[in-house]
């Protein structure tokens, strides 16, 4: 019995650690947010991407667990903190990283609670990589 426990907790480990996603331009590592409470409408998503050959652009993102999704820019200077992108410039021969200082993904109008440990859908459209359908994982950064 202790065997099968430790071989179960050695999966959990590994799969946690299993959140890449790749296109022909770059890999794409671990999507993830907060957990949030019932009476929070918005959470922000980070992710970072690494190995990038060709430059593309984020042009849209979609999840079922959002009315929508917003891509937004941290502004320091001004009464809002952030401002809306139409899109996202991922340069080539560079790492990026969505992160609350940089540019990041908002999920406006949550259908639900994001719960700590679960993961939820997103697609993100790329101009040159097409859709890639991730999974955002939550509290586990």
């Amino acid at each position: 019995m202790r065997l099968f426990f430790i071989l179960g907790v050695m999966f959990w480990v590994c799969t946690v650690n299993a959140h890449e996603y790749f296109t022909g331009n770059f890999r794409l590592v671990h999507p993830w947010s907060e957990a949030t409470s019932p009476n929070v409408s918005e959470a922000n998503v980070f992710c970072v991407f690494e190995d990038v050959q060709q430059s593309d652009r984020l042009i849209k993102a979609m999840s079922s667990i959002a009315e929508t999704v917003q891509i937004r820019k941290r502004i320091l200077d001004s009464s809002k903190n952030w401002e809306g992108l139409s899109a996202l410039e991922i340069p080539a021969n560079s790492t990026s990283q969505l992160s609350v200082g940089t540019a990041y993904l908002t999920l406006v109008g949550l259908r639900a609670p994001l719960q700590w440990g679960r993961s939820y859908p997103m697609q993100l459209q790329f101009e040159r990589a097409g859709i890639v359908n991730v999974m955002v994982s939550i509290g586990a950064h």
